[in-house]
């Protein structure tokens, strides 16, 4: 019998209430453009914060959203066990036109391989 992957992202793999996001004891890890909140006594959930100090335009904000949504939804697997809070740097008002989802990829398996 062979082993159905689903490349969905159920309402069951995102933190959506404010309880959510308020996990304690979490630890911090920093990427180049972002800044990621994590506990590893999660289920593999993803938060984003995106805030508009940050990108000013909502369209850059969902871009970055969206963008960041796809790379965990692709690599799911590695997130197993860890609730995430993924947070926006200040870098992010010159890159989000070029940033890609391979580099956001990037970005969060060189937090998976730091962390692990």
């Amino acid at each position: 019998m062979s082993k159905v992957v689903t490349e969905r992202f159920p309402k069951t793999a995102r933190l959506l209430r404010t309880s959510d996001f308020s996990f304690r004891p979490f630890r911090r890890y920093e990427t180049a453009s972002f800044r990621i909140f994590y506990t590893t006594a999660g289920s593999g959930r993803l938060g984003l914060s995106i805030s508009k100090r940050v990108l000013k335009n909502a369209s850059a904000r969902n871009r970055v959203r969206r963008l960041a949504r796809e790379a965990f939804r692709k690599n799911r697997e590695l997130f197993a066990g860890m609730d995430l809070n993924v947070v926006g740097r200040d870098r992010l008002r010159e890159a989000w036109k070029h940033l890609s989802t391979k580099e956001v990829a990037s970005e969060l398996s060189d937090f998976i391989a730091k962390t692990r």
